[in-house]
């Protein structure tokens, strides 16, 4: 899903690169950070795939699903026709999300299936925030 605030993942074999810490914040338990690697669609029109990397990813492991947050994409990004588009800083699409009941999902190439607690009608609030001084402990 995308989603403003900061990006987190529930599986821990998604992680690229980890550090394991243990603080909660709120309703969260923050297990650990790191940065997980994707293979995108580039866009609706632009099959190509490639991988971007997002980096201070939180572990969640009690969340029902993984939410990234598009802070890869440069200013150059629309929303519109049940989509999420965005472009990297040479104009070139880089990624895209499609329509998902409110939000959009991030398209991953493939066809890969992962758990989703969703439920149709259900309403649902997935933005992380930190506090500075959280978010200073958290990522270094």
């Amino acid at each position: 899903m995308c989603v403003s605030g900061y990006s987190y993942a529930r599986d821990r074999d998604s992680f690229k690169t980890y550090r394991p810490i243990f603080k909660e914040i709120g309703s969260y338990f923050i297990i650990g950070v790191g940065s997980v690697e994707l293979e995108v669609v580039r866009g609706l029109g632009d099959q190509r795939t490639h991988i971007i990397t997002v980096d201070n990813v939180i572990h969640l492991g009690t969340t029902f699903c993984n939410v990234i947050v598009p802070k890869l994409c440069s200013e150059n990004q629309w929303i519109g026709n049940g989509m999420y588009q965005c472009f990297n800083e040479d104009d070139e699409a880089s990624f895209f999300g499609m329509s998902f009941g409110p939000l959009y999902r991030l398209v991953l190439a493939g066809d890969p299936q992962g758990y989703s607690g969703f439920k149709d009608g259900k309403s649902y609030a997935l933005s992380l925030y930190l506090s500075e001084a959280d978010a200073k402990e958290v990522f270094g």
